[in-house]
């Protein structure tokens, strides 16, 4: 059939034109870039993973990076090591030499003058040793007691924790929550069972007894009414468990004669809603607290602000410690207990700042009693000035607890670079310290990126902080040759963590290698054009294009065949 007003065969030839054209020009596309996907309507599933992975390349790429200036830095912190080392056995031998009795004036005066020499060169490198303007040699940024540093294990403790066995112990959530405990011991697992726990309390039943976590609790969303109810002599036992997101203060307004242990509480927010001035209590009373941590914050207006406990009036806080920032519109604030009315604080630290109106310090806002072997990093300020800021603690001789007491400060460390300046406690005659140490605690750990999440798997965190106490170039004396051995031996230790830093790097490294190379791979197979099929694509769009060009021409004639049949 021959139409004049409707030329099918051209349509036809029109559409097989356009299909040739844009085939060709796809292809072009393809072996000018050499991908074959280059926007997301070639191939939209394909598009997404290859974004994808190109954005993991690059992070690999980047953490290769990490990884080798980490390595580069531990190489050179142990290269100055290994200087110091070399030095160290010479002055070694030259201690030796000089103690053996059969050298004059004359030869010792010159074997002191090496020694001096070399003993000025360490000192040197040590004070200069550094890495792309970071110092690379000084004292822990790390919690210092005893004159060591403080390593927490895996799970927050500073104390292992043996985990108990609660399978045979009978849950509180089988006990009538209207009777009261007085014995036995008793397992708590969620945090429903734990509102049970601390209801009862608030209602004064709680007179006794063990109680004992055995799993971690969120207490998120949970909230139990505060009342002045007191608990009493029992054994709260966090079995090495934590319990996390607490907005309330975890027992009631008063614990006595009690004993609280193993525990964590993670993340606290207490934004004192009805007197909660603390993590753990308002007031303990000869109630000794072991090995427990509290993180998070307290704000509010209330007083005795503390990281911890707000008010110990007699018991212990024994190898605790806390990282609570403390905002306070009131009084009595520390970062471990407000107010230390008698007892002890031992073998603890804060990390926590605190800030309140007055009498707010490091450890204790306000202390009578005993604190020993502690350390403190907490920014203390207060609104009425240097005054009422304390490093540590302040003994109020106005007598917030009814009159002035005494206060025992000893062994105790403090970050000097957190309040310069800032009395280290007030000028009460009522206070007794000895053995402060101020430290500047320069050297932080350092934490390398060195994978591309975010995770703590993908970070390496080491020390190269380290110091050489009693260096000297008295060679004549009978101990130096044992102070030299002990000077070697902190060197080779230090040369073995930062050894072991170095190989946990190169594996970082290889394993970033491969990582990366299988990346790349995979994003080839998606992406990358085969360019001999492109080109066979090219060649046969570009005949199927010429083909139509010629035949479109034959198909505009068909009209005019028409013409002729008039």
């Amino acid at each position: 059939m021959l139409t004049i007003n409707t030329n099918l065969s051209s349509l036809i030839v029109q559409s097989n034109l356009k299909a040739s054209t844009l085939g060709l020009n796809q292809a072009i596309e393809r072996m000018t870039t050499g991908f074959k996907i280059n926007g997301a309507k070639d191939n939209a599933a394909g598009y997404s993973i290859s974004t994808n992975m190109s954005t993991k390349i690059g992070a690999y790429q980047v953490a290769e990076d990490n990884a080798s200036m980490g390595l580069d830095m531990v190489s050179t912190a142990s290269g100055s090591l290994s200087q110091i080392s070399d030095k160290l056995s010479r002055l070694r031998a030259l201690t030796m030499q000089a103690q053996n009795g059969t050298y004059g004036s004359t030869s010792i005066d010159a074997i002191r003058q090496e020694a001096d020499g070399i003993t000025a060169e360490i000192n040197r490198i040590m004070s200069t040793a550094e890495y792309n303007g970071i110092k690379l040699f000084g004292e822990s940024s790390k919690p210092t007691i005893n004159g060591k540093e403080v390593t927490l294990n895996s799970d927050g403790f500073m104390v292992d924790v043996t985990r108990r066995d609660t399978t045979g112990m009978t849950s509180i959530a089988d006990v009538d929550p209207n009777q009261t405990i007085s014995s036995g011991t008793y397992s708590i697992s969620t945090s429903d069972e734990l509102v049970q726990f601390l209801e009862m309390g608030n209602s004064g039943k709680i007179k006794g007894g063990e109680f004992v976590l055995a799993n971690d609790i969120d207490m998120s969303g949970k909230n139990v009414f505060l009342s002045a109810s007191i608990i009493s002599n029992i054994i709260f036992d966090g079995n090495g468990y934590k319990i996390s997101n607490l907005t309330q203060i975890l027992f009631t307004s008063n614990l006595e004669n009690s004993e609280i242990k193993n525990m964590g509480l993670e993340n606290v927010r207490l934004t004192d809603s009805n007197n909660e001035n603390s993590p753990l209590v308002i007031q303990a009373t000869n109630t000794n607290i072991t090995n427990c941590y509290a993180t998070g914050s307290v704000n509010g207006a209330s007083y005795f602000f503390g990281g911890l406990v707000g008010n110990l009036n007699g018991g212990t806080i024994d190898h605790c410690w806390t990282d609570v920032d403390i905002n306070s519109s009131s009084g009595a604030n520390g970062g471990i207990v407000g107010v230390l009315s008698s007892g002890t604080i031992s073998n603890s630290f804060s990390l926590g700042d605190v800030q309140g109106v007055y009498y707010s310090g490091g450890i204790a806002g306000v202390a009578y009693g005993t604190i020993e072997n502690c350390y403190t990093s907490s920014k203390v300020s207060s609104e009425m000035g240097s005054a009422y800021e304390y490093v540590i603690a302040s003994n109020d001789s106005q007598g917030l607890s009814g009159g002035p007491l005494n206060l025992t400060i000893t062994n105790v460390t403090y970050d000097a670079g957190a309040n310069p300046g800032m009395a280290l406690y007030d000028n009460s005659p009522l206070i007794t310290a000895s053995n402060l140490t101020a430290s500047s605690r320069v050297i932080p750990d350092i934490t390398l990126q060195v994978g591309i999440n975010s995770s703590l798997s993908s970070q390496i965190t080491f020390s190269t902080a380290f110091t050489i106490s009693g260096l000297s170039s008295n060679i004549e004396n009978p101990n130096m040759l044992t102070t030299l051995d002990e000077i070697i031996e902190s060197v080779s230790n230090k040369q073995t963590e930062l050894g072991s830093v170095q190989n946990r790097l190169e594996s970082v490294l290889e394993e970033i290698s491969i990582q990366y190379d299988n990346l790349v791979s995979s994003r080839s197979t998606i992406r990358d054009a085969d360019i001999a099929e492109e080109s066979s694509q090219y060649i046969k769009m570009q005949i199927l294009q010429q083909a139509s060009a010629t035949l479109l021409a034959t198909a505009n004639q068909t009209p005019s065949i028409a013409l002729q049949l008039l």
